[in-house]
């Protein structure tokens, strides 16, 4: 929330005209600025080779990581990544105006990915790469993500996530990956609270 802050206390002192659009507005939200990446600038730059906008692509949004930590329990703030080496949980997310088809295949066979979720996979463990998929108990089974090797022991995953209205991608790493469904409704949270009809 420090940046938060720092926009708070810059407006009061300077009374910056820039300070009065306090949300970005994209699609059916409008998003408070201390949510809004710095990635985002890049759609000032559509004329530009250099820059690249998938067709689609509303925002990317960040949570910090201790914020995403104080209010998911069991997500970490850091997590190690490789021996000795800590990385910190910021959590960056894509926001996609659109729907994806995150539907599976019935004709092969799937594995439990890890314990203690529903998440299943039909690649081989000795793969650097997995799609995975949420089983549930009952119901249709769904695409959930795809999981990188980091060859260090652990993986970086990129969890899809159909909303009503978009989709959102966001990574997680090894350690935060048993937490995906609080993550998950965290960030429905978020959108539902940013719904600009709500204001």
């Amino acid at each position: 929330m420090k940046r938060h802050m720092v926009a708070i206390l810059t407006c009061a002192l300077f009374s910056l005209p820039a300070c009065s659009q306090q949300h970005l507005e994209v699609g059916d939200w409008c998003i408070p600025q201390e949510f809004v990446s710095p990635a985002n600038s890049v759609s000032n730059n559509l004329n530009d080779e250099n820059f690249d906008e998938a067709p689609g692509d509303l925002a990317t949004l960040y949570f910090e990581a201790d914020y995403v930590s104080d209010r998911v329990d069991g997500y970490k703030a850091q997590v190690e990544v490789a021996e000795g080496l800590m990385l910190t949980q910021a959590l960056h997310v894509n926001l996609h105006g659109h729907k994806r088809d995150l539907s599976s295949s019935n004709n092969v066979e799937y594995r439990s990915f890890l314990d203690s979720t529903e998440l299943v996979t039909a690649d081989p463990k000795n793969s650097s790469e997995w799609n995975l998929y949420h089983q549930p108990t009952t119901g249709a089974m769904s695409f959930w993500g795809v999981c990188h090797d980091n060859f260090q022991g652990g993986y970086t995953c990129m969890r899809t996530l159909q909303d009503e209205r978009a989709s959102l991608t966001y990574n997680l790493e090894k350690p935060n990956l048993k937490v995906y469904k609080e993550v998950d409704e965290f960030l429905a949270r978020h959108l539902t609270s940013w719904m600009c009809s709500s204001r």
